[in-house]
């Protein structure tokens, strides 16, 4: 562990004005990934009660072609072998190849299981290392086909990149699967990118992101939970705003209210409030109205009361109710300012000392996820080289962490 946070913090430059990427050098590389051992070549042995003292030692491609030879004869593959020809991919078109080899996998095998932790960690970071940031994006979020759910290790390195490379559609995809994963709470640095990322698409007005915006918004609000700046706060309500949740955002605000001597609260965050509850009312205007064979108030009665809900005209106008005593709360307590300044809370997010820091406090977090990998992949070549009878299964990482693997 020691080893794993000195090595990153070494590495980070005193000085980042002129770095092109967000995250240090010393970060990016914080899992030792391009100096790792490589995998002993050693294939299966044949008899595993009587394991072979000198195993055969099969090239790379030896791997892939026992791998496509049963897929063919039997549609079945053995995910050691695959684990061993993911680790050694050398190229960027062998990490596109292999990736369309496990898509054949998991549409054609008949046991088309759960890819072992440490194959989908090694095939994210050989997507990264060869500049494929999008394929393991893609991979990523085809969830039906690929079912990889890597760390928040990952996809701050994909944020980094997308970031960096102007990429915003990219940034938002990211930005979704991060969040729809829960890789945000427990990550300080993915709260960081996911607030720096989250500001730049609502600031630079990106197209083509009404279907995401809801998730958005969650994460906008999830990585800005816990803080107690002004920026935070406004986030927060504007996220929650953004996923279309007035009733949450408005119970934050009323906590506010309630705790705080002291807030600002901007007339951005104001207007993102009004246009949610008139987004709100919208809906439901139609909701009520879509059935014509029924009127509003029995599309309410049967579709809402019967199942448990409030009516939902009711709580609608208590909500804005709410939202009116709120607001001349808050303009008789002085704390409604329209300009207030969001832009410099930003750009501090990506300083030098803030990053650093974010860093620090992730590298625990990036060891685990790294600490997993290594141990799956000393379990596999445990059995490849003869050394342990009983093959290991194939199991989700839940399992892995409590030793039942």
């Amino acid at each position: 562990m020691a080893l794993f946070i000195s090595r990153m913090l070494a590495l980070r430059p005193a000085v980042c004005i002129s770095r092109r990427w967000i995250l240090s050098a010393g970060y990016r590389e914080s899992d030792g990934w391009s100096s790792r051992p490589a995998i002993p070549a050693h294939s299966v042995p044949t008899s595993i009660t009587s394991p072979s003292p000198t195993p055969p030692t099969p090239s790379h491609t030896t791997y892939l072609t026992d791998i496509n030879r049963s897929l063919m004869e039997s549609n079945t593959v053995d995910y050691v072998t695959l684990d061993a020809y993911v680790d050694g991919l050398t190229s960027p078109e062998d990490v596109v190849a292999t990736a369309n080899l496990i898509e054949r996998i998991r549409t054609r095998s008949k046991d088309p299981s759960q890819l072992r932790y440490s194959t989908v960690y090694s095939f994210l970071r050989h997507c990264i290392h060869n500049n494929q940031h999008n394929l393991a994006l893609q991979c990523i979020a085809n969830k039906d086909v690929f079912l990889m759910n890597p760390s928040s290790f990952i996809y701050n390195l994909l944020l980094d990149y997308f970031i960096d490379s102007d990429d915003w559609q990219a940034v938002a995809r990211t930005v979704v699967e991060c969040y729809r994963q829960d890789e945000i709470t427990n990550s300080p640095l993915a709260k960081l990118l996911v607030m720096y990322s989250v500001h730049n698409l609502l600031t630079r007005r990106i197209e083509s992101l009404d279907d995401q915006m809801a998730s958005l918004g969650g994460a906008l609000a999830e990585a800005c939970g816990n803080g107690n700046s002004s920026l935070h706060r406004n986030y927060v309500i504007i996220g929650r705003c953004l996923g279309n949740r007035p009733d949450v955002a408005l119970r934050y605000v009323s906590g506010l209210v309630a705790r705080e001597s002291v807030c600002e609260i901007s007339g951005e965050c104001v207007r993102y409030v009004d246009e949610c509850l008139g987004r709100r009312a919208e809906w439901l205007e139609g909701r009520l109205n879509s059935d014509p064979e029924r009127s509003p108030d029995e599309v309410e009665d049967e579709d809402f009361v019967a199942q448990g809900r409030r009516p939902p005209r009711e709580e609608l106008k208590e909500q804005r109710e709410v939202w009116e005593g709120l607001k001349a709360e808050l303009i008789s307590r002085g704390w409604l300012v329209d300009n207030l300044d969001i832009e410099a809370p930003i750009l501090e997010l990506i300083s030098p000392e803030s990053l650093a820091r974010a860093e620090r406090d992730d590298a625990l977090s990036n060891y685990d996820s790294y600490r997993d990998y290594v141990v799956d992949r000393a379990v596999l070549d445990s059995y490849r080289r003869g050394l342990a009878k009983q093959k290991p299964s194939v199991y989700h990482l839940a399992d892995l962490t409590k030793g039942t693997a």
